[in-house]
C-alpha cells in the first residue's frame, strides 16, 4: 500500500483506541514512506469535539474526503500507527482543510 499526507484512513491498534477503528488523517512526511509506523491525526464526530479548542480543525463530509457526516481533525490528538494496523482509505482532504491542519500542528507543535 502507498500512502500520502492528506489522505484519510481508518485505522485501528490493540491496546489503543480499545482497537475501535477510527477515520484519520495521515500527517506523516511522504519522504519517510518506507517507515514501519504512520502518524496520524484523529478524526472524531462534530458533536464529540470540544469546540472551543484551537487545536480541532472542523470538516465537512465530501465525495474527496469520504466522512460520512461533519467531523472534527483533532490536532493535538496525534497517534502513530504500525502499517499493518492502517485498514482501509476513505479519501483525501482537500486543500483549504488540509491548510488549516497545517497551521494547527505549526502552532500545536511550538513551531512558530
Amino acid at each position: 500500500m502507498t500512502f500520502a499526507r492528506g489522505e484519510i484512513w481508518v485505522v485501528a491498534e490493540k491496546g489503543f483506541l480499545a482497537g475501535k477503528p477510527r477515520p484519520a488523517v495521515l500527517i506523516q512526511a511522504e519522504a519517510l514512506e518506507e517507515h514501519a509506523s504512520l502518524q496520524f491525526c484523529l478524526i472524531y464526530g462534530a458533536e464529540d469535539a470540544q469546540r472551543d479548542v484551537f487545536f480541532r480543525v472542523p470538516v465537512a463530509p465530501t465525495e474527496a474526503n469520504g466522512l460520512e457526516q461533519d467531523s472534527t481533525i483533532a490536532v493535538d490528538k496525534i497517534v502513530t500507527v504500525r502499517r499493518e494496523n492502517v485498514k482501509s482509505r476513505c479519501g483525501v482532504l482537500e486543500e483549504d482543510a488540509m491548510g488549516l491542519v497545517n497551521e494547527a500542528l505549526i502552532a500545536f507543535q511550538g513551531l512558530v
